[in-house]
């Protein structure tokens, strides 16, 4: 029986040399087969790592799409971009304290109200229902914006946390846009306003229950009609400054608090995404209500181009070499 040159050189030209070299090569093989698996296995208890972490991201930020409190009062998760705020003559045509119309970034995500504040959850922070409209599950009315910071205030005390507020102007047209850019959220034909909201042609001259209409494109109901919503900011009926804004809070002082929205006895005209109106703050009307901002600590953006999903996690993950472990999910 002839072997090969390499036997050779390696065991010897003996028998017993050949022997030395079979077990020599065995132990060899055997050793460099075990190395591989504890190399194979470490990549891939590595690679399992980072997907179970990646994994229970995802399934967590399903679960922060949505939040509820303890009087019931549902939000959803608007992510962070940037949009055209306010509109021009030219375009829709728009009031002169809508323009100019400019580009607006709002920084953070956030929480907003998936419908205005209701009767039942006013009556279960403050106590009283001042709604000239009565019904548990229509929104309040006849408040003013101070009445809209004590019903504030009090939730903040009761859910243990200073998170709670009004939305400022910019983060109302925000959401309220959806990522378009047309005079209504679905369009700019006036004539399918009924589908969204409750106002002077079809409301029968009342507000009416939370919900019934369709949502707009991030699932918030009743953002236009129904009753006109307090935001956060001072009024200013010179319009927006010139040039982009990062998170604007509006003006330093005023007299008024910008209103959103239209309502249940105003025309179409009054619900378009940039129609601004004003109320002194103490002031209290029947078709006067609001929505809930709940502030948000992470960092999500807007849908991608293409994407199928309206909202993503900003997330760093990457993967390791064995032994080294994973650094850091987020």
């Amino acid at each position: 029986m002839q072997f090969p040159r390499c036997f050779f050189i390696a065991g010897g030209a003996t028998p017993a040399g050949v022997k030395g070299f079979f077990k020599e090569f065995l132990i060899m093989n055997v050793f460099r087969q075990v190395f591989f698996f504890a190399v194979y296995q470490g990549v891939f208890i590595s690679c399992a790592v980072v997907l179970s972490c990646f994994i229970a991201l995802s399934q967590g930020w399903a679960s922060e799409k949505t939040h509820t409190n303890s009087i019931g009062m549902e939000f959803v998760l608007i992510p962070s971009g940037s949009f055209m705020m306010g509109a021009t003559q030219e375009s829709e045509p728009a009031d002169g304290d809508e323009e100019p119309r400019h580009p607006v970034t709002i920084s953070k995500a956030f929480y907003l109200g998936k419908f205005e504040v209701t009767q039942s959850q006013w009556v279960a922070v403050m106590g009283d229902n001042p709604s000239e409209f009565k019904g548990d599950n229509m929104p309040v009315d006849n408040v003013s914006w101070d009445d809209a910071q004590s019903f504030l205030q009090k939730l903040n005390q009761m859910e243990g946390t200073d998170k709670y507020r009004l939305p400022t102007e910019a983060e109302w047209e925000y959401a309220a846009r959806a990522g378009t850019e047309t005079t209504y959220f679905f369009g700019n034909d006036t004539a399918d306003l009924g589908d969204y909201a409750w106002y002077d042609d079809n409301s029968d001259n009342t507000s009416h229950p939370v919900g019934q209409k369709k949502a707009n494109p991030w699932g918030l109901f009743d953002v236009y009609g129904n009753v006109t919503e307090f935001v956060q900011d001072w009024y200013t009926s010179q319009g927006y400054p010139q040039g982009q804004a990062t998170d604007p809070q509006g003006g330093e002082y005023g007299s008024y608090r910008v209103m959103r929205g239209g309502c249940w006895t105003y025309p179409d005209w009054y619900s378009r995404s940039s129609d601004r109106a004003a109320s002194p703050p103490d002031l209290r009307v029947n078709h006067y209500g609001f929505r809930v901002l709940l502030e948000h600590q992470n960092t999500i953006v807007a849908k991608p181009e293409g994407s199928d999903s309206a909202i993503r996690p900003v997330a760093r993950v990457a993967f390791f070499p064995a032994g080294e472990g994973v650094e850091e999910c987020l």
